[in-house]
């Protein structure tokens, strides 16, 4: 094992942070600021703000022992969340488990894409399904932020829905939450839904083995195989979801890089209008969205 004490040893914790980063950031890590914050306010015990507020504060040779043996697990790409067993979502703490993918930055685009439609709508305790919900991250996230709406998580797999729903409870938004096993929208009421949202698998099969090790080793192959072309899931949740929505409901989908002339497609095909495509920070296509008339 290596020695890693010169990361941390005697230094302070913002030190150890800008430290940790660089070095994350040189072996190719996604989010490698977002895990030295997470490693390091887990062994000092410290959210967000208390590192920032604390971040001169030097850390006890106990602690960097602690953070020691934690760099070494991500160093073999265990990412971070399975580490800790939480993950940061839009300042959510969330519980991660074997039966769900970690919850994404890249994902928060399609929450503020949401939360502004959900802006739009009259009345505004409008009625949202989560299609694939994994560990709630997305619907969760919308209910924290709009008291005033209701909401429906489906997901295929029971042990992923009992992750979600101890999310909800432990984020006060149980009793406006209604777990459902199911696959998409398929069990959905028709007409009777404002908004449906959907991070679902749009990995094409063949493509799983050639994904960095932190995600085909320890993401569930369910929550990522999105089936010969990776539009499987589209295909199955897109005529559904507009069956269940009211007049002027809202779908919004996630999407691979690559795919939003075809998902595109898809929900224009199930009779979606005003089809567009939303962008994430690195200025890739990452959300589609479109209207039941």
């Amino acid at each position: 094992m290596d020695d890693l004490s010169w990361l941390v040893d005697g230094i302070d914790i913002g030190t150890s942070i800008r430290r940790l980063t660089k070095l994350f950031e040189s072996r190719g890590f996604w989010g490698a600021s977002q895990d030295a914050r997470a490693l390091v306010g887990h062994v000092v015990k410290l959210d967000y703000s208390g590192l920032v507020l604390r971040s001169n504060q030097c850390l006890t040779e106990q602690e960097v022992s602690a953070l020691s043996r934690l760099i070494e697990r991500r160093l073999a790409f265990e990412p971070v969340g399975r580490i800790l067993a939480s993950r940061d979502f839009r300042g959510l703490e969330l519980e991660v488990s074997a039966a769900t993918l970690e919850p994404r930055e890249d994902t928060e685009i399609l929450v503020e894409a949401a939360l502004a439609a959900l802006d739009d709508m009259l009345p505004r305790a409008a009625r949202i399904a989560d299609l694939g919900t994994g560990t709630g991250a997305i619907l969760i996230a919308l209910l924290v932020e709009r008291p005033e709406c209701l909401g429906v998580a489906v997901d295929i797999s029971p042990a992923a829905l009992e992750t979600a729903s101890r999310n909800a409870w432990r984020h006060g938004v149980s009793e406006r939450w209604l777990p459902v096993v199911g696959s998409y929208a398929s069990s959905l009421s028709p007409g009777c839904y404002d908004l449906i949202v959907s991070n679902p698998p749009y990995i094409a099969t063949t493509d799983i083995a050639l994904l960095e090790p932190d995600v085909r080793n320890y993401d569930p192959v369910l929550a990522l195989d999105g089936g010969p072309d990776g539009l499987v899931a589209y295909r199955q949740l897109a005529p559904d979801a507009f069956a269940a929505l009211k007049s002027h409901g809202r779908l919004f989908v996630e999407i691979g890089f690559d795919q939003a002339s075809a998902v595109t497609e898809i929900l224009k095909e199930s009779g979606f209008k005003g089809v567009s495509v939303l962008r994430d920070r690195g200025e890739r296509d990452r959300v589609v969205m479109g209207f039941r008339p």
